[in-house]
């Protein structure tokens, strides 16, 4: 399921399986990611605020043109994102 054009904030996705969704522009705030599985999820133009992605399972995660703003990455992996179009920024 692609999403579009969207906003989350304050969501807890801990522990939740979120694989092969997609997100195109959307903003994600305050979110909570932690042991959530991200596998294959394709992000795009994303941008992330605040968000805690600690164990998160991030296998062949798709990260186009993502922004990062004061997230929290313990325990992840950012190794195992695709590669294809891959391009992150972080603040």
């Amino acid at each position: 399921m692609l999403t579009l054009d969207q906003q989350f904030q304050n969501i807890t996705y801990i522990g939740q399986d979120l694989s092969r969704d997609g997100y195109d522009n959307c903003e994600f705030i305050r979110c909570d990611f932690t042991k959530s599985d991200l596998a294959d999820v394709t992000f795009t133009e994303c941008r992330f605020v605040q968000c805690d992605f600690s164990m998160a399972r991030m296998d062949n995660i798709g990260l186009k043109d993502v922004r990062f703003q004061e997230c929290k990455f313990l325990g992840t992996d950012l190794s195992k994102c695709s590669p294809f179009l891959l391009k992150m920024y972080f603040e």
